[in-house]
């Protein structure tokens, strides 16, 4: 279908026509149809090899949207996966891990699969990790930021 201007579910890897198609993802997991975002992110991430390559530019960030997408379809150990992967990913670009504000957001997806999983130990660790990374990158008053001291608040940590 072109109704949106795409020919089909497989993008080429252009860099600015991946982000039109994470934008479009993005607006589609807004409106609460994780499947139709999971269609679109599973084009990007088969366009850029993923799992086999995870050095192309931007992927950190449609993995962390992967994460979010699996997140809200509730599939908890695909968005854990995901998490992990954009911040290995992140972590190639980052100057510190303890001051990116992709490493941070990473760990805080990451964290929120591992408390839905269970794993609160790890979530609390993760967050702990993830907390500087935020308020180094974002602030301290950035939504994600306090999303992530909530979450540890939650954790008794």
């Amino acid at each position: 279908s072109t109704k949106y201007g795409w020919s089909s579910h497989r993008p080429n890897s252009n860099t600015w026509t991946m982000f039109g198609w994470m934008s479009r993802a993005e607006i589609l997991l807004l409106r609460g149809d994780a499947t139709a975002a999971r269609q679109r992110v599973a084009g990007l991430l088969d366009t850029l090899r993923y799992p086999a390559l995870l050095t192309s530019p931007g992927i950190d960030r449609l993995l962390r949207m992967a994460a979010r997408i699996e997140l809200q379809a509730g599939d908890a150990t695909r968005a854990e996966a995901f998490a992990a992967h954009a911040l290995d990913a992140a972590r190639r670009l980052a100057r510190s891990d303890d001051s990116s504000a992709d490493t941070g957001v990473a760990r805080l997806l990451r964290a929120e699969a591992l408390v839905i999983q269970g794993r609160s130990a790890e979530a609390g660790a993760e967050l702990r990790r993830g907390l500087s990374a935020l308020d180094d990158g974002l602030g301290r008053d950035h939504a994600e930021s306090h999303r992530a001291r909530a979450l540890l608040s939650s954790l008794g940590g």
